[in-house]
């Protein structure tokens, strides 16, 4: 990564108890040089810097006073095409997000004040990116996160106790290999080639 730019925005209204927000983050990945080999010689093609940059408009209503929800849509624009090719590596993907906060009143407990939270998230529910129109498809990194904090607060010090735990909820990409039947260290024509890890890239994210 060479070039990162962030624009951040809220408003908030205090008598509805909601905020919008907007984001856009830029980033490209530096300059990138294609060179061909011609006649044992290092030909110059041409100089490219792939990009992607991410759009998002968000939205948090506080429901009561302990819990608050939040929903988050977001366009993605990713460039890593060649503007001299003629298949253009370009893929465009929109995407979505939901989560979910809670927040405990302060008690008093064995000569401390505690508060406790506990929050979820999941982010980037979408469909695949082709960067083709026939070309390979790849899924957006889904996540699932959970965790929860306490805080104690004692004589103006405060010890805050926090967990998170985060689950990827697409498949990981496959890898490729064979079970070797005769020891040999070879693939052989009668062994085929099977998926040693990861799932398959046509399977569907969703199911009914």
């Amino acid at each position: 990564m060479n070039d990162l730019a962030n624009i951040t925005f809220f408003r908030k209204n205090i008598q509805k108890e909601s905020a919008w927000s907007g984001s856009l983050i830029y980033f490209n990945g530096g300059k990138v040089y294609y060179n061909t080999f011609t006649n044992e010689q290092v030909i110059w093609q041409n100089q490219e810097i792939p990009y992607e940059f991410y759009i998002d408009m968000a939205y948090g209503l506080k429901i009561s006073n302990s819990f608050s929800m939040a929903v988050t849509s977001r366009y993605i624009h990713s460039n890593l095409s060649l503007r001299s090719h003629q298949e253009r590596s370009i893929a465009n993907i929109f995407a979505f997000g939901i989560s979910g906060f809670f927040s405990s009143e302060t008690k008093f407990y064995q000569n401390f004040d505690f508060q406790y939270r506990l929050g979820f998230g999941i982010s980037n529910i979408g469909g695949k990116a082709t960067y083709h129109l026939y070309g390979k498809e790849y899924f957006l990194p889904t996540q699932l996160k959970v965790g929860g904090s306490v805080d104690f607060v004692k004589n103006n010090h405060t010890f805050t106790y926090a967990l998170e735990f985060t689950k990827l909820l697409v498949p990981l990409s496959p890898q490729y290999g064979y079970k070797d039947e005769n020891a040999n260290g070879q693939q052989n024509i009668e062994e085929e080639t099977i998926i040693l890890k990861g799932k398959n890239p046509n399977c569907l994210l969703y199911k009914a």
